[in-house]
């Protein structure tokens, strides 16, 4: 993204209105303010704070690479890494410029202008600039304008079908006036990007590094490097328990513990979005991971399915043939290779053995014909064009 001499220019107004507006003593009072909201204050012990900490022992992915070059390449392509892009990128430009959106009656348009993307409505005599476009589009690319108070989160996204509807938690108008977005405080703002960005360079919105790199959930990744990989990264993830493993995925993706007891409920629908959350509430989380258990059922967390460097894997009967390790007698199992070398966690295989036949949960309907997924995991609408993996197993 281009760094602006004024920060009214993401908002475009007609001409005798702009030149009222574009004081030098208010681009400066601005610039002021956009240093200092994307500041980090590390004194604070907020669960937003934690989500930028890795950077402060980072180190470059081709440092990385020179030892785990496979690793690295396959991490470019995932979804963690393509989490946060530039609305001036090449690929956004591509799939959002030139779009018009007829949404109740309203109709909305993305236009490129000076190699920039722009938003605005045939009914407002303003355009919002798209400095930002969060998600890596595996569910949806929302567009967000910022300014001196934090961001505007744009009214119309694009989702994963190649379609653009309005984007969930927005309004399309506000007292029957059309509106281009929801604003979002400096706050949440810091809240949002401290997911989708591995470091906000000298504290400023047009220095960051957009999506993650290995630092972030590796930190130490510099000590590291320097100790030719004697010194282990942290967290060693092998040594956390599966609830720690959990919860750090969960920093971004929601951990239980961040939410009210009565917002947990399988009848709360938005809880499809917070896979962390479904996933520790289920008898398979607890009976695996249970203290009594050790070494009688394979270890269950996120990694266990999801290789986080790595596209997302979307083959059922990949994530099938993982849910028959306990469920199917095991001299009727095939196992899929482990992720082992990527994640750090023990061969999938090796923990297999230790499954003894008459502690196997068997499935009421043939175990090794039925789809697992579809009875126990349902697919769960969430929004128009917006649907999520309910990781509540039940």
């Amino acid at each position: 993204m281009k760094s602006s001499a004024t920060n009214w220019r993401n908002v475009r107004f007609p001409f005798h209105v702009q030149w009222r507006l574009l004081g030098s003593v208010q681009a400066l009072a601005v610039l002021v303010l956009i240093l200092g909201w994307i500041g980090i204050n590390r004194s604070s012990s907020s669960p937003a704070v934690s989500r930028l900490e890795s950077p402060r022992s980072g180190v470059n992915e081709q440092t990385c690479a020179e030892c785990h070059a496979g690793i690295v390449a396959n991490f470019a392509t995932s979804p963690h890494a393509n989490t946060l892009r530039s609305g001036s990128d090449a690929e956004m430009l591509a799939l959002f410029a030139g779009e018009s959106i007829q949404e109740s009656g309203h109709v909305f348009s993305f236009t490129e202008e000076g190699e920039e993307l722009w938003f605005g409505s045939d009914e407002i005599d303003y355009q919002r600039r798209v400095d930002w476009i969060f998600g890596s589009g595996h569910h949806a690319l929302t567009p967000v304008s910022i300014d001196q108070h934090g961001l505007t989160q744009l009214t119309i996204s694009r989702f994963s079908d190649g379609k653009f509807r309005t984007t969930p938690g927005t309004s399309l108008t506000r007292a029957g006036v059309v509106q281009l977005g929801e604003h979002q405080n400096e706050a949440d703002a810091r809240r949002c990007f401290g997911c989708h960005v591995s470091r906000l360079r000298d504290m400023t919105l047009t220095n960051i590094k957009p999506g993650l790199d290995c630092s972030r959930c590796h930190f130490d990744a510099k000590n590291h490097a320097s100790s030719s990989g004697v010194d282990s990264t942290k967290p060693a993830w092998r040594e956390l328990s599966p609830l720690e493993s959990v919860n750090r995925c969960g920093e971004c993706h929601r951990r239980p513990d961040e939410m009210k007891p009565e917002e947990i409920s399988i009848h709360e629908r938005h809880l499809v979005r917070f896979a962390p959350v479904g996933l520790v509430m289920s008898r398979c989380f607890e009976v695996s991971n249970a203290s009594e258990n050790e070494g009688v059922y394979p270890r269950l967390d996120c990694i266990t399915c999801h290789d986080p460097h790595l596209p997302s894997q979307n083959d059922p009967g990949f994530f099938e043939a993982i849910c028959r390790s306990c469920h199917t007698p095991s001299d009727k199992l095939t196992v899929p290779e482990s992720n082992s070398e990527a994640t750090g966690h023990p061969s999938r295989k090796r923990e297999l053995n230790s499954v003894h036949p008459g502690q196997v949960v068997t499935c009421t309907n043939n175990p090794l014909d039925s789809s697992c997924l579809s009875c126990h995991m349902r697919k769960t609408k969430f929004a128009p064009g917006l649907r999520f993996t309910d990781h509540w197993i039940r």
